[in-house]
């Protein structure tokens, strides 16, 4: 992949590339934190590829003032920062345009911006698109546009040490577009971090077909293979799938791996995405993306007008995840309990939701909290919650019965939605969960959407307790006809897509070790399976997500943090009104 720009340098790309990896790894390796000087006084830093600002240290006296007037986008605002000891850090939000595009330029050496737009060299792989995106153009959502743009042709947003991408012209703010003709263009001489033949290559030998992956600095088998490239998730099953891989490579000591080193996947192992293309599951996935950009450009088309939309009901259907005998994953030393904290950001959102005027049902409540938030930064283990089916049930531990329920209520709730005149299209069900994946380096949102293929075309809860139940009796049958299926995924990645962005928005982390957004969890190489409040639920547009990684400990201190769960609940609020068409109210956080 290669820009049409022709670099002066193009008779010697090997010798610039190496320079440029090298200038990149000396960077990273000293102390993850860069530094460039702008003028005495003034340094801009980077930290950890996300972390951006300028550290100034004001002269004494009457000369502070001037001095940081110069850096400040409110000039007023200088004497906080000349009270201050010797050095103050101004965050990259508060400072001039034109200084942070002296910063940016300062701390990404290797960064150029040309008629075509800036270029980008990725320092650290902890960088993110949306990061990068907001710096530039001013909006996280410019993302997507990037990853299209046709020089980048990018099919993942997750970013490797030495890549590099060109932000257009078009997108760029007006700062940011003065040409840096003293600057080499860099070749793109790195493939872009995607899906497909872009990082794996395909064969077969004595043991079967394969997707060859090759180990690059600081990686590991259960991260960069089985997390990125399969659909994995339960702690027994990932472990599983370690085996298979270490066998099949006869790799005795997964920690002792070598740059490098080639990694053969079983093909039976691969998410659709990085199947080759042609094959059934890959084919699959393609038609399910397209799908999704039908969808999206029809509800874009569609919009409701304002004369209408008071009259047309909007409803959300919230399901926190366990509860009762239940508590799904915990972390009993912090105190941190699944379905609490699922229940606390549910009732969060419901309250933002209904002060917007959506209809809000909930198809668990926890009879001594009520349906108020807390501030709890742990908790105790609370059984007193229960399902909102007629009369209600109190949720056993960890079985099909209380799930069963869940779509069966879901469902009761969607038809009598219909029956009073709601459209399918302006009804949505999220169901809220914390993750516990074993790889404590993991953080992260994740987002669930329905499989077309995966679903089956009939379910019945025969069992004779949930006939105890209105749900079980009457609404324990669920058919969908394969067009059902492919409308559900699309609406749904079309939500998730939307869910991810106002995550974003808020400076939330979403996971980055694969996929964000998935279809389907693997429990083995035969078996696959979809969860079953999102496989037997008959409301076309529906969520399950997974708000963060309780084994990692700063996705531990976040999810602890009252005022972090009501970001989330925020940024729930705020894709569910984006996708009704509704005006939306953005709050900025800057939690990572």
């Amino acid at each position: 992949m290669t820009f049409s720009r022709v670099s002066p340098f193009s008779q010697t790309p090997t010798i610039l590339f190496l320079l440029i990896a090298l200038l990149n790894s000396s960077a990273t390796l000293a102390g993850e934190v860069v530094r460039h000087e702008l003028a005495s006084g003034a340094v801009a830093i980077v930290k950890h590829g996300r972390s951006l600002g300028l550290e100034v240290s004001p002269p004494r006296g009457r000369a502070a003032q001037p001095f940081l007037k110069r850096y400040l986008a409110i000039e007023s605002g200088w004497s906080a920062y000349a009270l201050r000891s010797s050095k103050a850090f101004v965050p990259f939000e508060r400072l001039k345009q034109t200084v942070q595009r002296d910063v940016l330029l300062g701390v990404y050496p290797n960064d150029a911006v040309t008629a075509e737009g800036w270029i980008h060299t990725v320092q650290d792989d902890r960088e993110t698109l949306s990061t990068i995106s907001a710096w530039l153009t001013g909006a996280v959502s410019n993302y997507r546009a990037i990853m299209r743009h046709g020089q980048n042709n990018m099919d993942s947003f997750n970013l490797r040490t030495g890549q590099r991408f060109v932000i257009p012209i078009g997108l760029l703010r007006t700062a940011m577009r003065t040409p840096t003709p003293g600057r080499t263009v860099p070749l793109v001489s790195t493939q872009v971090n995607g899906g497909g033949s872009k990082v794996l290559s395909y064969g077969s030998d004595s043991k079967g077909k394969y997707a060859a992956y090759k180990l690059r600095k600081g990686e590991n088998l259960f991260t960069s293979v089985v997390a990125r490239f399969t659909d994995f998730r339960d702690t027994p099953n990932v472990r599983d799938a370690c085996r298979l891989i270490e066998k099949r490579n006869r790799i005795r000591d997964a920690k002792d791996m070598k740059i490098g080193q080639e990694i053969r996947i079983p093909l039976n192992l691969l998410a659709d995405r990085y199947l080759p293309k042609g094959t059934t599951g890959r084919v699959n996935y393609e038609a399910a993306i397209q799908a999704t950009q039908v969808a999206k450009s029809v509800r874009r088309n569609k919009r409701v007008p304002l004369s209408r939309r008071a009259a047309s009901t909007k409803v959300v259907i919230l399901d926190p995840g366990h509860g009762g005998n239940d508590v799904g994953a915990s972390h009993p030393k912090s105190g941190l309990y699944e379905d609490e904290i699922n229940y606390d950001i549910v009732c969060r959102t419901r309250k933002l939701l209904e002060e917007a005027g959506i209809k809000v049902y909930m198809t668990l409540i926890d009879r001594n909290q009520g349906l108020q938030p807390v501030k709890s930064v742990a908790y105790r283990v609370d059984r007193k919650e229960e399902l909102t089916t007629n009369p209600p049930y109190k949720n056993d531990k960890a079985t099909p019965i209380g799930v069963y329920l869940r779509w069966m209520r879901t469902n009761k709730i969607y038809q009598e939605e219909l029956n009073k005149g709601t459209r399918p299209e302006d009804i949505i069900f999220i169901s809220v969960h914390t993750d516990s994946i074993m790889n404590s380096s993991v953080r992260g949102s994740m987002i669930y959407v329905p499989d077309a293929v995966l679903r089956r075309k009939s379910e019945a809860g025969t069992r004779a307790i949930y006939a105890r139940y209105e749900e079980g009796r009457n609404y324990n049958r669920y058919s969908a006809t394969i067009a059902e299926t492919v409308r559900d995924e699309s609406m749904s990645r079309a939500f998730a897509e939307v869910m991810l962005e106002e995550l974003g928005n808020k400076r939330i982390k979403r996971h980055d070790r694969g996929d964000p957004i998935r279809s389907k969890i693997r429990r083995s190489p035969t078996s696959v399976f979809v969860p079953a409040v999102l496989r037997y639920n008959k409301v076309p547009t529906k969520v399950l997500i997974e708000t963060a990684n309780l084994v990692n400990a700063t996705d531990r201190k976040w999810v602890a943090d009252p005022w972090w769960r009501q970001q989330f609940s925020l940024a729930i609020s705020d894709a569910v009104k984006r996708n009704f068409g509704m005006n939306q109210r953005t709050t900025l956080a800057m939690a990572d």
